[in-house]
């Protein structure tokens, strides 16, 4: 998405994404700090004067002689922009050629990321993870941790997002910055998670701690017959961390892993038959006890 400038009127002209590759109260936070209309619209930086647009500051202070300079490299930057009256700002989707957003212009980007057009190599998981039978939600969210894409605390950080360091911390230990890897994995809370959920499915293993490497390992902990079930179960896991993460950070909601993994079970269960890969004629109550056979 990008900002299509028209009147001015719609956005921040220090704040939004409007020009460049970042916003201007980063690229001159000197000047940011000094102007008096820091969350000014576009519009707001200027005016029209015998039919063409001039653009005008205010200032806190008079300004010294370095700090002319930088306005005049900021009004290099953006003496190029046409300010048009009467035609509304608006954003544009650059992925489609009628600037409007579609699922499948968005999906098309996101798998041409980095020049890549296809999936292979060691993002085969990506695909994999597609055949998981479970509801959307719980297979894309499984697929935004998989790509790293997840709105981390630390995520936002890299993205400019204002947070405080006491907000960035894991709202599960409150020890450590929010990445993904700690999050979905290494967390204690999550670790002992993880750890329940192996034993439920009869196995022992020590996991990797990193997201992909994780998955990898997850999957393969049964035959092959048993992959699509434990790719739901590793979706179900990720969704059910996520869900909980937001209702703790946003909704005053607590850690509880035993209603974690009673929901988990019952959720499987229900994708199981939905999709009809849970075909056993064993009683619920015995697969709530232990979902596969365990190792001999």
């Amino acid at each position: 998405m990008e900002i299509q400038v028209g009147d001015g009127a719609g956005f921040i002209f220090w704040n939004h994404l409007w020009i460049g590759e970042s916003r201007l109260s980063d690229q001159f936070p000197r000047l940011y700090r000094l102007s008096s209309n820091q969350n000014g619209s576009i519009s707001s930086m200027g005016e029209w004067k015998e039919g063409e647009w001039v653009w005008s500051f205010s200032w806190n202070r008079e300004l010294l002689e370095r700090e002319k300079e930088q306005v005049q490299r900021l009004v290099n930057i953006i003496k190029h922009v046409r300010i048009c009256e009467g035609k509304a700002d608006k954003w544009r989707w650059k992925a489609s050629k009628d600037d409007s957003f579609t699922v499948k212009s968005a999906y098309k980007t996101i798998s041409a990321a980095d020049g890549r057009n296809s999936i292979r190599g060691s993002d085969l998981e990506l695909a994999i993870i597609w055949k998981a039978p479970a509801p959307p939600k719980v297979i894309t969210t499984a697929w935004k941790a998989l790509r790293g894409r997840m709105a981390t605390c630390e995520n936002l950080l890299k993205r400019k997002v204002n947070i405080q360091h006491q907000e960035a911390l894991c709202v599960f230990c409150k020890a450590t910055i929010e990445t993904a890897d700690h999050l979905f994995l290494s967390c204690d809370k999550v670790y002992q998670l993880w750890s329940e959920v192996v034993a439920w499915l009869g196995k022992q293993t020590v996991l990797p701690c990193k997201v992909k490497n994780h998955f990898n390992a997850f999957i393969n902990l049964g035959c092959k017959k048993e992959k699509r079930f434990l790719l739901s179960v590793w979706s179900g896991v990720i969704w059910s961390i996520w869900k909980v993460r937001n209702e703790c950070k946003f909704q005053l909601g607590e850690w509880n892993s035993y209603k974690m993994i009673v929901e988990l079970k019952s959720r499987l269960w229900s994708w199981m038959t939905i999709h009809n890969v849970q075909k056993s004629t064993e009683e619920f109550r015995s697969w709530y006890t232990a979902a596969l056979p365990g190792e001999s």
